[in-house]
């Protein structure tokens, strides 16, 4: 199954028509191509068992973003509380269920699986495993290899079986989303510079150490920031204070900067801003 880490909604946005193709840079190659959003910020596959409860939580909250960003473009959304959690919703999903996840539980899977087998052989002897699981007597000698082998895939099998992936996204949601639930938010507008929109668009900033991102380290509780793109021209920032900010040259480049250094491969833009040119540059001169 395809599921999309990056909702379609949210990058039709930066579509110059309803149904039109939209601009990805590959950060690595930086090379610039456009699609549509149905082949964009997906990943295949990446939650299997559990997949029907994870996909009717997307589903929901992007039945209710047109409108809450047409409340956003009329700066009434702070008067919708309804409307408000929506976004709320839209911030912790982009959060929870996103690119840094799949890499951080593939990171730490051999991890965790070795761990797994380590426990059980140092209770039981490796022949004694081996046997256990197919009905074959091998030399202690030569028994390990094949023991951490046999239990390494049963650890596997349980984890795909038991759909511990989905159970950790729909976690991290519920988690994040009591923390939303003690922020206010403050939306940011721009006319003529636009932002872009990072594979990873619920964005976490550490100041202390200039980190950005889970993949880096930074932690929903360590962040100073937590800003999200929401189309070229409007942004969100979980705040202390509810407010409408407009957004100067500097700001919308911060923002932009905080996308691209949060993103796992891509980030997306408008067709025909230019911004692809820019960051080609940008990541030229760094390089």
């Amino acid at each position: 199954m395809n599921q999309h880490l990056v909702s379609r909604v949210l990058l039709r946005r930066l579509a110059n028509t309803p149904k039109g193709k939209i601009g990805a840079l590959d950060l690595g190659t930086r090379t610039a191509r456009t699609d549509y959003a149905e082949k964009l910020g997906s990943i295949k596959d990446l939650v299997v068992t559990g997949a029907d409860e994870t996909e009717k939580l997307w589903g929901e909250v992007e039945k209710r973003l047109p409108h809450a960003f047409k409340l956003i473009e009329e700066r009434k959304i702070l008067d919708n509380k309804e409307f408000l959690d929506t976004i709320k919703d839209c911030v912790v999903l982009h959060f929870a269920r996103s690119f840094a996840l799949a890499e951080l539980f593939n990171r730490d899977h051999p991890k965790y699986r070795k761990q797994v087998s380590d426990r059980v052989l140092a209770k039981i002897p490796a022949s004694q495993a081996v046997h256990a699981m197919t009905g074959v007597w091998v030399p202690e000698s030569s028994a390990r290899p094949l023991a951490q082998q046999y239990i390494g895939d049963a650890f596997d099998a349980e984890v795909h079986n038991d759909g511990l992936l989905a159970k950790i996204l729909v976690e991290n949601y519920h988690r994040g989303r009591k923390l939303a639930e003690e922020k206010d938010l403050e939306f940011w507008y721009t006319d003529k510079e636009e932002f872009v929109i990072g594979d990873i668009p619920a964005v976490v900033y550490n100041k202390d150490t200039d980190q950005v991102g889970v993949l880096n380290g930074v932690a929903w509780n360590d962040a100073d920031a937590l800003v999200m793109t929401l189309g070229p021209h409007h942004a969100v920032a979980l705040s202390k204070k509810a407010a409408y900010l407009d957004a100067n040259s500097r700001t919308v480049e911060w923002i932009n900067v905080m996308q691209v250094r949060g993103a796992y491969k891509e980030v997306y833009y408008r067709p025909g801003s230019g911004l692809d040119d820019l960051l080609i540059d940008a990541l030229k001169q760094k390089s």
